[in-house]
């Protein structure tokens, strides 16, 4: 519920999310389990949020998919998110999102898809994202990123980068 009210601060978008229900059950708009009854993906895309992402998402220990692409969510990335040992996608493009891509990213082993595009995240690449042998897709289109794209990342991945002129 902590996840709840960062992310919908004014309750307006997701009322299903009871305090007092499951998750699991179906009635949790945009929740998703796995056979073991624990949450798997969040799929909140374009619902108008406009609150944050909590640390509390690190909770969410069976999680294999965050999509809050195409809201109005702002703050930094949650380091805690590293501690997600089974995230494999996460979007979160198309946000306000600001401050550093988190150096800690790096230990997602796991990620399969980063997309971070059309957000106003500062700073650079983490260098150890090239170490994320399972990435196939990096998107950090349209931020103010700046210095050197680590060596490594391009191949295999799908990388996107829209440089400042």
């Amino acid at each position: 519920m902590e996840l709840k009210s960062t992310l919908d601060p004014t309750n307006k978008l997701l009322r299903s999310w009871n305090p007092t229900g499951d998750p699991c059950t179906g009635s949790f708009e945009g929740v998703a389990c796995n056979e073991h009854r624990k949450v798997a993906n969040i799929s909140l895309q374009g619902k108008g949020l406009s609150g944050t992402l909590s640390p509390a998402i690190a909770e969410l220990k069976c999680l294999s998919g965050l999509y809050l692409h195409y809201n109005s969510l702002s703050g930094e990335i949650p380091r805690e998110l590293t501690n997600l040992a089974e995230l494999s996608d996460l979007y979160l493009n198309h946000n306000k999102l600001t401050g550093e891509i988190p150096s800690s990213l790096s230990n997602s082993l796991t990620l399969t898809r980063l997309d971070l595009g059309f957000n106003s995240l500062s700073g650079g690449i983490p260098m150890g994202v090239a170490q994320i042998t399972q990435l196939e897709l990096l998107d950090v289109r349209n931020n103010s990123l700046s210095g050197i794209v680590p060596s490594g990342i391009y191949s295999p991945v799908s990388f996107y980068l829209v440089l400042p002129i």
